[in-house]
């Protein structure tokens, strides 16, 4: 569901935490892929995780999270609607379930990978001036 729909029906979705974990240094203009996953949900709150990898690296270069409340357009905290909250969980169900999930892979391979974690939802790249 692209965010403008959100924001459309009346809904938003600020930062109220964020944490990020700094394994390793980006050097400038390297390409970094972003994954980010849905960690819990609920009627008050989201919590996004998020790996920064380089393509064909074993291990993230930094990881984290994001948690968002449920505003109204005037800013003021909401419960969200009951299926919003049940798509956010199902989509995040379904992709995980998917072969091509590496976080579903790497649960059914044995490999570690970070614990509470519900589900898969993409993949970006980007390429930036800045380093992490």
């Amino acid at each position: 569901m692209p965010y403008c729909l959100l924001e459309a029906k009346g809904i938003a979705l600020p930062v109220i935490e964020a944490c990020c974990n700094y394994r390793k240094p980006v050097k400038y203009d390297e390409l970094v892929q972003i994954e980010t996953q849905i960690g819990n949900v609920s009627q008050s709150k989201i919590r996004l995780e998020y790996n920064v990898w380089i393509q064909g690296e074993k291990l993230p270069r930094a990881d984290g999270y994001t948690v968002h409340c449920y505003v109204n357009v005037s800013g003021k905290p909401v419960r969200a609607p009951h299926a919003l909250v049940s798509f956010f969980k199902k989509a995040a169900q379904r992709e995980c379930e998917r072969s091509s999930c590496p976080w579903y892979n790497a649960r059914k391979g044995g490999k570690h990978v970070k614990s509470g974690a519900a589900g898969y939802i993409g993949v970006s790249q980007m390429q930036g001036r800045s380093g992490v």
